[in-house]
């Protein structure tokens, strides 16, 4: 996953339950999983030669790329600015909106959500975002990203 550093000065507009999932994340990364790390590393110390152990070189790796994540997460937490949803029927941020697929006969729950609800399917694909965007009556090219209700956020661009 790539990711750009967020500008100190940068209110990124999220809505409440995004927050939550936010500060869960940073909470279970700061607690469990740099405990768990710890551990697998102190293992590895333990299995000989510093200098020839793979493991040892991937999970310093992993702890490298875990400290990256939640430098990210408390940006994202410092700089956001939780938006409570329209109550008079636009779509935004926090809102869920539905979208008819006329051809499929189909119908899909998005719950639009701010840049820093992690990478989302709209975020990750522009060609989707617009569409949402389109469908849910929102402004293009102002930010919010929309995913799935109930759906994981870390999905790909290639469904």
């Amino acid at each position: 996953m790539t990711t750009q550093p967020l500008d100190v000065d940068t209110t990124v507009l999220i809505s409440a339950a995004g927050y939550a999932r936010l500060e869960s994340e940073l909470e279970l990364l700061r607690t469990d999983a740099r405990r768990a790390l710890s551990e697998r590393l102190r293992e590895a110390r333990e299995d000989g030669d510093l200098d020839d152990n793979p493991a040892l070189g991937d999970l310093l790796e992993e702890q490298g790329q875990l400290e990256q994540r939640i430098s990210l997460l408390e940006a994202r937490v410092r700089s956001a600015e939780i938006v409570e949803p329209s109550a008079d029927g636009r779509a935004g941020i926090g809102t869920l909106v539905r979208v008819r697929d006329f051809a499929a006969g189909s119908t899909h729950e998005y719950e639009l959500v701010g840049h820093s609800s992690r990478t989302s399917e709209a975020a990750a694909c522009p060609s989707r975002r617009r569409s949402v965007e389109r469908s849910s009556g929102a402004v293009p090219g102002t930010g919010s990203t929309s995913r799935p209700r109930g759906a994981s956020s870390g999905s790909s661009c290639s469904k």
